[in-house]
């Protein structure tokens, strides 16, 4: 029954003027089209960020590291329209859930993370280039690299989950002497206790940790680097055809100044 055509027309029992029908039709009309214009003005925004890519780190979000991932996997991730999700678990951990594909990949990892962890594939991008350092409550000590603990009778502690130091410890350090903690401030904790001579851990990580101790008499020095490393982005076998995207967009990210800045931001935050 068309509106136009009907002078009066029956609703419980009541007639309704044919001017109130057009009026009743015309307010449904301009109702439909403001709806329809906010659905088409929405749909795009929710197109774009329908998925979520969930990376993990064992980097406390609130540190300069992990303001700084945030930065740059927010917008690489946005312009591949994923929503960045920012997850943090104990080294280990991550490992296992990013191997698994519970998690979509690891915000940076060793360039050669993935030979122990095969069902993950480095993003070509170099993130930056981290030290892996021996920290010891004895300043006489002095190592460079890896050979230098061979025949010295340490005791040895490292995070659990650094993939370097599980493979390159055991062939210059006796298993016996050799001690795996959770966290770096395990690792001070032991340092301090005597439990341990050194411990092993990337100076990145290590500086917050160092800056935040308070009421410690003991002091922790830095007494030698073991290796320089180029870290990257790692995905899950699943997200594949992602990487080489991923990949490009950090390089254009970097000649844009992106990473930089994003870094300086992270310091001051």
């Amino acid at each position: 029954m068309k509106c136009q055509s009907q002078c009066v027309k029956k609703r419980c029992g009541l007639t309704v003027p044919n001017s109130l029908m057009r009026r009743h039709c015309r307010t449904k009309n301009i109702c439909s089209l403001i709806l329809l214009t906010i659905f088409m003005t929405v749909l795009p925004l929710v197109t774009a960020y329908a998925k979520d890519m969930v990376m993990v780190t064992p980097r406390a979000p609130e540190s300069i590291e992990g303001k700084w991932f945030r930065l740059i996997y927010s917008e690489a991730f946005s312009r591949l329209g994923w929503r960045f999700i920012y997850e943090q678990y104990p080294s280990k951990r991550c490992a296992m859930l990013s191997n698994s594909g519970v998690v979509d990949g690891e915000m940076e990892r060793v360039v050669s993370f993935n030979d122990a962890y095969p069902n993950l594939i480095r993003v070509e991008e170099r993130l930056q280039t981290i030290n892996l350092v021996a920290y010891s409550t004895n300043n006489a000590l002095e190592l460079n690299g890896w050979e230098s603990l061979k025949n010295k009778n340490l005791l040895v502690g490292y995070r659990r989950g650094v993939k370097l130091c599980e493979q390159k410890l055991p062939t210059v350090v006796g298993p016996a002497t050799l001690d795996d903690v959770s966290k770096p401030e395990q690792g001070i904790l032991k340092l301090h206790a005597g439990f341990i001579d050194i411990y092993v851990d990337f100076e990145s990580v290590m500086a917050p940790v160092l800056e935040s101790r308070t009421n410690q008499t003991t002091s922790i020095y830095r007494v030698g680097e073991l290796e320089k490393i180029a870290t990257h982005p790692f995905l899950h076998y699943k997200h594949r055809a992602l990487v080489p995207a991923l990949a490009a967009v950090l390089k254009t990210m970097k000649q844009e100044g992106l990473i930089d800045q994003y870094w300086q931001q992270a310091k001051t935050k």
